[in-house]
């Protein structure tokens, strides 16, 4: 419902809304840093490209070869 009335308030047409009651924690839709000042938080260089890796649960396989082949294909 909170998310709800925050679409509304910012202007979110009513027929894009769909409330389907699924639970959100607020901080992932509560305002969040810029891109600049998260990556200043987190001492990272903020002039250069980033790809954040992540896997669920269930597991997505070997997260380093993920990423290293992501790595090799942007070098």
């Amino acid at each position: 419902e909170a998310v709800f009335q925050l679409a509304c308030k910012i202007g979110v047409q009513l027929p894009r809304i769909h409330n389907y009651g699924l639970p959100i924690r607020p901080q992932f839709w509560s305002k969040q840093p810029t891109k600049y000042d998260f990556r200043k938080r987190i001492n990272v260089d903020v002039d250069l490209p980033a790809v954040l890796v992540i896997g669920g649960g269930d597991g997505v396989g070997k997260l380093e070869e993920i990423a290293m082949k992501i790595y090799e294909k942007l070098s």
